[in-house]
């Protein structure tokens, strides 16, 4: 699904500039390459939430890296694609006016009802997945434009998870991200080199999960479950490594 493949890319892109920031020659060429290719395809997804995700994980390794070379070259190959492509542009656009797309009207009605069965079941939901959310919603959406259609999910992670599971699934899911993203950056501004920018294109992954989620959901595809859920482990390694000494700290 083209929104499951604008997650994995918006998640996917930070790391792999890791090996674009600390190889060279071939390898940092394959890694360019590699890049390029997922940035048109992110584009091509036509995912307003995996743009907003990737915008946000290349302004955080702006801000952290300094490297603004590359992240430079990824912008503009980035706009180049949607200033030759109207129907790219036309989407951007919604961005900034929800109100003009007739997708994004719905899904603010799915959201405002899925708030609402949230606040009712305020502990503990109405059970997770989108078979239980989809029964529950049925009768809060009759007579509405969304009567008919398929309701799959409501396109934001954090209000389906606090509809399905309350705010005690919430507050978990958030204590996990937050604490895993916070380890990551602590961890990286303690180091040097490679082991630093390791850290920074992490996190910088980890915002691009953070922010996609208000657009989509990453646990209903293996694709994007395997990987949000790998971020948790390689966030643990990460921060749980023994820092290197000053001598060998520019070691990939």
């Amino acid at each position: 699904h083209a929104n499951t493949a604008g997650y994995v890319f918006a998640m996917s892109i930070p790391l792999c500039l890791f090996g674009v920031l600390v190889k060279t020659g071939w390898w940092r060429a394959l890694g360019l390459l590699s890049c390029a290719a997922q940035t048109v395809a992110l584009i091509l997804t036509f995912s307003r939430g995996a743009w907003l995700g990737w915008t946000a994980a290349l302004v955080h390794l702006a801000i952290t890296t300094k490297k603004w070379k590359y992240l430079a070259a990824l912008g503009v190959l980035a706009m180049t694609c949607v200033v030759a492509a109207p129907s790219l542009r036309n989407r951007l656009i919604t961005v900034g006016q929800p109100q003009a797309d007739q997708s994004i009207r719905e899904r603010i009605q799915l959201l405002k009802s899925s708030l609402e069965l949230g606040i009712e079941n305020p502990m503990l939901g109405v059970g997770y997945g989108r078979g239980r959310l989809k029964e529950s919603l049925r009768s809060r959406l009759q007579g509405t434009l969304l009567d008919d259609s398929p309701i799959w999910h409501t396109h934001n992670l954090y209000v389906e998870i606090f509809a399905g599971t309350g705010l005690l699934g919430l507050m978990t899911l958030g204590w996990l991200m937050v604490q895993s993203l916070l380890r990551v950056s602590q961890a990286a501004f303690r180091r040097a080199g490679a082991e630093q920018l390791m850290g920074f294109t992490l996190a910088a992954s980890w915002i691009a999960a953070i922010v996609t989620g208000f657009g989509d959901i990453p646990f209903y595809h293996h694709e994007t479950r395997i990987f949000f859920f790998s971020l948790f482990a390689l966030a643990h390694i990460y921060s749980s490594r023994p820092e290197k000494v000053a001598s060998d700290a520019n070691d990939p």
